[in-house]
């Protein structure tokens, strides 16, 4: 393959971040933050095709650091795909007011590559 493209998983929980570390391999250069804030530096040094973001992490959530990403690069907002073990009305709702792309956790192999593409594909 000639073209890679770079993905970054944003999760604090190093065993979710490998796992779709190993999930998505194939698609593309995987790189891993561990919270919002070290995702920052990470955007701010290298582009992303494909940006997918846990919601709950400490120091910098989720949802903080899309604002402040998408405040920077506004075209980067179509390249999020949210994860979340949060499965309540409100955060739904936020996700789909929004037009936010997300799964929830436990999501399927299948359910997380055919997402994935859609954003790597266009």
């Amino acid at each position: 393959m000639v073209w890679r493209e770079n993905i970054l998983i944003v999760e604090d929980d190093s065993q979710v971040a490998q796992l779709l570390a190993a999930v998505l391999h194939r698609e593309g250069d995987i790189d891993i933050a561990g919270n919002g804030e070290e995702a920052i530096r990470k955007i701010k040094d290298k582009y992303y095709k494909l940006v997918v973001s846990d919601v709950d992490m400490p120091i910098m959530d989720g949802v903080s650091f899309y604002g402040r990403a998408v405040e920077m690069f506004p075209g980067i907002k179509d390249r999020f795909i949210f994860i979340t073990g949060d499965h309540s009305r409100e955060r739904l709702e936020f996700f789909k007011e929004n037009r936010l792309r997300f799964l929830l956790k436990p999501a399927s192999i299948r359910t997380i590559r055919n997402e994935t593409l859609k954003v790597l594909i266009g």
